[in-house]
């Protein structure tokens, strides 16, 4: 339930005093006022830092000089290592639109060349988890359409991190000095994928294990997924990460001995050609009420 808006508090106190007896009123009006303060010091202000459908395209098909697809107030930025040959990406409305895929989306040919990782990159100013109850997400739609290559697990992988942030495309992977990632795992005996949530220190996908779940599907073959990936800072030396398959909490993790609170990019890698629609980054920050 929507806490009620600053002017609904007071019509509904105003409306039950009277303007025979002032004092009434008075004090009505000064508790319409302390109702509000708690209402409003109870809300966590959400700064929106990227929040892209890839509709309305800024240079074709192609991105332009900053990295971007699209127009707009937010717009992401995308830059790739190619560690392979022959690897492009670009906006496309095919194959057809499936689940939430709808107008345009991205996507990238990751196994290009044959085995090498290619990671997409989309850096972002940077945010600080200054304070308890303070949160960083990443929410996106993925799509394989064939069978992801090479391996089981990177299903995609992604997670947020902090580091060395590109302004083009890369040969190498970018350097960082902490983040966590989730990783969609295929290949368990009952048919049935997992998720596991990670730790990097120096090292991208570096993959210190915090924990692993079922997640409840294969991540084989063709398949449509929405992804949501939520840092919250819970104490001086605490993060939390939470992933969400298709908006259910799937898998948790609380590492107690944080050491960075500050990132600057969403890196994403996968094991096969992938598609990205309806990709947003909010951060929340607490002490902003």
């Amino acid at each position: 339930m929507n806490p009620p808006s600053s002017m609904n508090v007071l019509l509904i106190l105003l409306r039950i005093s009277t303007p025979s007896d002032n004092r009434c009123y008075r004090k009505l009006t000064l508790v319409a006022v302390a109702s509000v303060s708690v209402i409003m010091s109870g809300i966590v202000k959400a700064q929106v830092i990227v929040n892209d459908n890839f509709d309305t395209l800024a240079n074709g098909h192609s991105r332009n000089a900053n990295g971007q697809y699209s127009t707009g107030s937010s717009p992401s930025t995308w830059w790739y290592v190619n560690t392979s040959t022959g690897f492009s990406t670009w906006a496309t409305s095919s194959p057809a639109a499936t689940g939430n895929f709808s107008g345009n989306w991205i996507e990238t040919p990751f196994n290009a060349g044959g085995g090498n990782m290619n990671d997409a990159v989309s850096p972002f100013s940077s945010v600080k988890l200054a304070n308890v109850g303070d949160s960083l997400t990443v929410q996106f739609d993925f799509r394989y359409n064939g069978s992801p290559n090479g391996g089981h697990d990177r299903n995609p992988e992604f997670g947020f991190f902090n580091g060395t942030v590109p302004t083009a495309d890369m040969t190498t992977l970018p350097a960082i000095t902490a983040g966590y990632n989730a990783n969609a795992i295929t290949g368990e005996s009952d048919g049935s994928g997992i998720v596991q949530l990670n730790k990097n220190s120096t090292t991208l996908f570096s993959d210190i294990k915090l924990v692993s779940a079922s997640a409840g599907t294969a991540f084989d073959g063709a398949y449509t997924m929405n992804f949501k990936l939520v840092l919250t800072k819970t104490a001086a030396n605490s993060t939390k990460i939470d992933l969400y398959l298709n908006n259910v909490l799937t898998c948790t993790a609380t590492d107690t001995s944080s050491a960075n609170f500050t990132y600057d990019e969403f890196i994403l890698r996968a094991r096969d050609l992938a598609q990205i629609d309806n990709f947003s980054m909010t951060a929340s920050n607490s002490s902003q009420k």
